[in-house]
């Protein structure tokens, strides 16, 4: 019986470690995303169809839009520990790489 209770106490931690390493994931996304802009950006750029350069300039404008919330929600986060905004922050920089890789 105080095995068992040794090995959940270390099995309830662990989890609550691993919950904690998982909400710290927004800067790496972040910087992802930013990345995935750099690309998209330049790629835009060098664009000569009138359209499609339109569309790949306001693909990357929503991408920049959606990082800058990110970051500030995972700034929101680290102030209050509430794990909810690293949550947002990450699924805002998910779609920022997303929009940003959109073709």
């Amino acid at each position: 019986m105080k095995m068992l209770i040794t090995v959940l106490a270390i099995a309830v931690s662990l989890g609550l470690a691993a919950g904690d390493v998982f909400a710290f994931g927004c800067p790496g996304l972040q910087k992802a995303a930013n990345e995935s802009i750099a690309k998209a950006d330049e790629a835009a750029g060098k664009m000569s169809d009138g359209a499609a350069k339109g569309r790949a300039q306001a693909n990357v404008e929503v991408a920049k839009a959606l990082v800058k919330m990110s970051e500030e929600n995972h700034k929101k986060a680290v102030e209050t520990k509430e794990a909810k905004w690293h949550y947002v922050a990450e699924t805002q920089a998910k779609a920022a790489k997303a929009a940003a890789e959109m073709k």
